[in-house]
């Protein structure tokens, strides 16, 4: 069967997902028939679809792993961490039970794995773990993350390296041109050359790219027939790239404790269900902050050359892009302690509040930080007038600068008044020869 047709069904089954779980195993649903539902425990007692299994007309197989869903967020965080999460280790129990229970020894057609997102991970843990790996012909992993050095090692040492080796032929990726979640995790085991990056509409910076560019409803039709193929990975992916690499040097306590911080803040972004959600701390935001600044002005002085394409592609206007590089590029001039400085003072924004994160930037010391990065704003300014004034009117900057002088006018006048004083005085105070 051809790959893309496989692709193509996975992204069906992924879009179809709670319709056909909610069928009884042996009715036929739109060509094809289900065969199990797989029901997965949460460990606060929740039971939910998280798979089927299904055969389609010809007889071969699909074994389909959902995406994450509300309170299955904190389970992502096995891209950083030692040890097997529990919906992993219950995705390869599923496939080994169902293969056992259903094909083992009689297989009409060809056996698939695939699962988007959370799901495409388990789909590609399946494919190198269990005991039935030879069955499978393909796994498509769709927006799918890599996995800790840990659990790679951990997968050589079940069956040999070649049987890893082996398994691991089978999988390809089909990530989104702007997908961010493919790109996560310590080690990637998609072999070079088996990524396909898919064309998503999105194009404008106003557009909510958390959902559109990682959502598979955005990367095909309501039929799973996935967009046009992008030749090659875009300056975005590069550049996710760089970050992954980066924060892959970090200690390992601190890659799994930014990567539980995160996906507690998402849990509770996106959960239904408030009895999934977490108590989050200022600690915890305080604990992230510290460890994120640091990569942060790595990437700043290291990879600004790709900032200004990067923010093209997401749909930014070239002036905001080729000021904000200008920018970087001073703001990099400044000292390394003036530079941590700006960060923490604006890190100042973001609070918690009612359990999610809130950015406000009315809670920034704003003279603090027009301090300590006033000499690269005036550089940009100097060096890239003509992109630095649609900027400040594109991104609000004009009113903050306003804002700064109503509520601080006295301040504001005194300069006014002091400088236009220096400028009729003192040359009159001036030796008459210079």
């Amino acid at each position: 069967m051809a790959l893309n047709d496989i692709a193509n069904k996975g992204a069906w089954l992924e879009i179809d997902f709670n319709a056909i779980s909610r069928q009884k195993p042996g009715k036929d649903y739109d060509g094809i028939t289900l065969v199990d539902v797989g029901i997965f425990s949460h460990d606060n007692g929740y039971t939910y679809a998280k798979a089927i299994t299904i055969k389609d007309a010809d007889g071969n197989v699909y074994v389909h792993y959902n995406g994450t869903g509300d309170g299955n967020w904190h389970y992502n965080a096995a891209a950083y961490e030692q040890s097997p999460s529990l919906i992993q280790q219950w995705a390869l129990s599923y496939f080994d039970s169902t293969i056992s229970k259903y094909y083992e020894g009689e297989m009409s057609g060809d056996l698939y794995v695939t699962g988007h997102s959370q799901g495409a991970n388990n789909a590609q843990f399946v494919t190198l773990r269990s005991q039935y790996g030879d069955y499978i012909v393909n796994c498509v992993s769709i927006d799918g993350s890599g996995f800790s050095t840990q659990s790679v090692a951990d997968s050589k040492r079940l069956y040999g390296e070649a049987h890893f080796e082996r398994q691991r032929e089978k999988i390809w990726a089909y990530n989104g041109a702007f997908d961010f979640v493919g790109c996560m995790g310590q080690t990637q085991i998609v072999p070079d050359g088996q990524t396909v990056y898919i064309d998503t509409p999105a194009k404008s910076a106003t557009d909510n790219i958390m959902y559109i560019f990682h959502d598979v409803r955005w990367m095909c039709d309501e039929f799973g027939k996935f967009n046009n193929i992008v030749p090659e990975e875009n300056e975005y992916q590069r550049f996710l790239t760089e970050v992954t690499k980066k924060f892959n040097t970090y200690p390992q306590e601190q890659q799994e404790r930014v990567a539980q911080i995160l996906m507690m803040f998402s849990e509770n972004m996106v959960s239904k269900n408030v009895l999934y959600t977490y108590e989050i701390s200022s600690n915890d935001l305080e604990e992230l902050i510290t460890i994120l600044i640091p990569l942060a002005i790595d990437l700043l002085a290291s990879n600004h050359e790709m900032i200004a394409p990067v923010l093209r592609e997401l749909g930014f206007g070239a002036p905001l892009a080729n000021a904000v590089d200008g920018l970087v590029s001073e703001f990099n001039k400044l000292s390394p302690a003036s530079r941590e400085e700006a960060l923490l003072l604006l890190a100042q924004a973001i609070t918690i509040k009612n359990n999610e994160l809130d950015i406000d930037f009315s809670n920034i010391d704003r003279f603090g930080v027009l301090a300590e990065v006033f000499p690269a704003i005036w550089e940009t300014a100097l060096y890239h007038p003509w992109d630095a004034l649609p900027v400040m009117l594109e991104t609000g900057v004009d009113k903050i600068i306003s804002d700064l002088i109503t509520d601080n006018v006295e301040v504001f006048s005194g300069v006014l008044l002091g400088a236009g004083a220096i400028i009729l005085i003192v040359p009159w105070m001036l030796p008459a020869s210079i």
